[in-house]
């Protein structure tokens, strides 16, 4: 429910909202296997986990993160995740 498009400062706030109504925050977990900074281009590789409130599913995806950052904000955002592991926690049983 929190993976869409986002594009302005107040739909990214959204998605961490969105994550916390979602999840329990006390069971993310996010490791961080490496950091490349090239000028003002940054990614982030790793794995996360959560667990999802609904049902009470656990997800665990690697993930990669890349940031553009300019006078000190980050302008761009994008994250790379297995979105099909955290559909599956996020649906329920039949």
């Amino acid at each position: 429910p929190w993976i869409r498009p986002r594009s302005t400062r107040e739909d990214v706030a959204g998605h961490w909202r969105e994550l916390d109504a979602h999840t329990f925050p006390e069971l993310a977990e996010a490791t961080l296997d490496a950091f490349v900074v090239d000028g003002k281009e940054a990614v982030l590789t790793g794995h996360l986990s959560g667990t999802v409130r609904t049902t009470g599913k656990t997800f665990h995806s690697p993930f990669a993160l890349r940031m553009t950052v300019e006078d000190g904000l980050i302008v761009r955002h994008h994250v790379y995740e297995d979105g099909l592991a955290i559909a599956a926690a996020c649906t329920p049983d039949a």
